[in-house]
């Protein structure tokens, strides 16, 4: 993967990539017009722009203004393990790019002056609080876990967040879904992952979608998606027993001067896999989103709808604007 930057570069700068273990100079050559490839940056190395001291030297740092009307351009799929600052740089994602998130243990802050998701790009969560490993015996992990059955019924409750998990059932026995948790107003926590079926590895509870925080001093324009789902539970629909919970959907935190676009906004619950009316896994609870800017345009669609499961399934989250 390479970012790019794109904008016009002071004719004594270069730019500088700063590594684990020290500086490295990156190539200064143009791919087009005024747009420079960063290669091998992730997250363990931070972007850097340097000016060049004279002819045969960089003077290291932070220097500015280097870039005038700068853009950081994602174009191909990358993955976000942990926080992403981009300050005072415009980022785009575009050409059907997908950031995924994978970092199940805490929220990941995304930070810039700016942020566009072009139609057919979009950031993914999938992977916040894990469902439950079938052969564990154990509830999916608190906040939010869905319960596994211990009685060899083989199923699993729905995670909970911004929506109680619905509950799942077998036989006789009824499992209550994990609960409801975190501030509807400035949400920071994963959603709650699955309880599993308890027969074995294929039938584990879907994973509860990622927490993400973006912050922007300008503009988010959304024509493509943020989504952090909950996973739909595993099993099998078409026998009476082993039937995973869903995992309940994320959270989406925006803080922006002018929220726009017309994509998608979505933190909805996994669903757990149905047999019948009285044998199925819970469904997911609904995720939370919560957008606090000035100015609130977006004309798309937003979800935190809880998922399908054992009687109503998942219960429906939280969705605030603040202005």
């Amino acid at each position: 993967m390479a970012y790019k930057i794109s904008g016009t570069l002071s004719d004594d700068a270069r730019i500088i990539v700063l590594e684990e273990v020290g500086w490295s100079l990156e190539s200064n050559t143009e791919e087009s017009a005024g747009v420079y490839e960063i290669e091998g940056l992730d997250d363990s190395n931070k972007l850097v722009i340097a000016r060049k001291s004279n002819g045969n030297g960089i003077a290291y740092g932070f220097v500015t203004p280097i870039f005038y009307n700068a853009s950081v351009i994602i174009d191909s799929n990358i993955t976000w393990n942990t926080h992403q600052d981009f300050s005072g740089l415009d980022v785009v994602i575009t050409n059907g790019a997908i950031v995924t998130l994978n970092q199940p243990s805490y929220q990941i802050i995304f930070t810039a002056n700016s942020l566009t998701i072009d139609s057919g790009a979009g950031i993914n969560g999938p992977n916040g609080g894990p469902g439950c490993n079938c052969q564990s015996n154990q509830d999916a992990a608190a906040p939010g876990g869905g319960k596994t059955d211990t009685s060899n019924k083989c199923f699993g409750s729905g995670g909970g967040h911004g929506g109680t998990g619905g509950s799942g059932r077998g036989g006789t026995t009824t499992l209550t879904g994990g609960a409801s948790h975190d501030s509807a107003t400035t949400p920071t926590a994963r959603g709650g992952g699955g309880g599993g079926a308890n027969y074995n590895i294929d039938f584990t509870g879907g994973n509860g979608g990622s927490a993400f925080k973006a912050v922007c001093t300008g503009t988010i324009k959304i024509d493509g998606y943020i989504r952090c789902n909950g996973v739909n539970g595993k099993g099998s629909p078409t026998t009476g027993l082993y039937h995973g919970g869903g995992g309940a959907g994320g959270a989406i935190w925006i803080i922006a001067g002018d929220v726009t676009g017309n994509g998608q906004l979505q933190a909805y619950g996994g669903n757990g896999v149905y047999y019948n009316s009285t044998t199925a896994g819970g469904g997911g609870g609904g995720g939370r989103i919560a957008v606090h800017t000035s100015n609130w345009n977006f004309t798309g669609s937003s979800s935190v709808a809880g998922g399908t499961g054992y009687s109503t399934g998942g219960a429906v989250g939280s969705f605030n604007v603040i202005t």
